[in-house]
């Protein structure tokens, strides 16, 4: 099933993903902030795009906004798969690629044409996964790690910046959420499974809020060494900014 449009924009704490899509949603609107893109007249590529949800968050009615998808049911502009894009060189200021290399099997390909149609200067907004359930399947080939991203990358990009996307108990109550996908989904046990997901969706968000924070960690008996680097070892995804040279 695709996601809803809305669920990924505007994720409710009642539903199994919304950790997840907070997450995603987190990163896009954090970097908008950062490089300063909302209401800016730009060119955007989304590479898997599905119903293009994410061109909400950029708040421009003049950027122009390409979506690229292997499905011919979403709201692709183009179809196709990433391997070769059919654009020319330096067509776009922002490359936006969420959740997606996990399912191209030549994923160091697709690296290399979106570095061929970001122009200079450009910036690759990128999410992969690291700890997630097969999904898509047959179509779900690896997951990445920090270091893997790195070597994929740095070759290419003058900047690259990496974060893992939360903490250990954010992925944990995550994947608790998952696990209910193995329950069969009739009507009465849907209804039973609300209220595990708030509790679940609202212990991840206020773990990493608190574990997160470096000072709470100087109130710990044992002094740790970076002990938010730590937290942070068991992500979800690894979030991903990469500025062209």
């Amino acid at each position: 099933m695709k996601p809803n449009r809305n669920d990924q924009i505007s994720p409710k704490i009642y539903q199994i993903n919304y950790l997840q899509h907070r997450a995603i949603k987190k990163f896009i609107i954090k970097n908008i902030k950062i490089h300063d893109l909302k209401g800016k007249k730009l060119h955007y590529l989304d590479i898997g795009c599905q119903n293009k949800p994410y061109s909400l968050l950029f708040g421009s009615s003049n950027c122009c906004y390409w979506g690229l998808d292997v499905d011919p049911n979403t709201a692709a502009d183009v179809i196709g798969n990433g391997i070769h894009l059919p654009f020319k060189d330096a067509s776009f200021d922002i490359v936006l690629c969420t959740q997606v290399m996990e399912h191209i099997f030549d994923f160091r390909s697709l690296v290399v044409e979106v570095y061929r149609c970001l122009q200079n200067k450009g910036i690759l907004f990128l999410s992969v996964p690291f700890v997630w359930p097969l999904h898509a399947i047959p179509d779900d080939y690896c997951r990445f790690s920090r270091y893997m991203v790195e070597k994929m990358l740095i070759p290419l990009f003058n900047t690259v910046m990496i974060e893992s996307s939360n903490g250990y108990l954010y992925t944990l109550c995550a994947l608790i959420n998952e696990t209910t996908n193995l329950i069969p989904r009739r009507w009465y046990i849907k209804a039973l499974l609300f209220p595990l997901y708030v509790v679940m969706n609202l212990v991840g968000v206020l773990t990493d809020k608190i574990f997160l924070n470096e000072t709470v960690w100087k109130f710990f008996p044992i002094q740790l060494t970076r002990p938010t680097q730590s937290y942070r070892q068991f992500p979800l995804n690894f979030f991903v900014v990469a500025v062209k040279s």
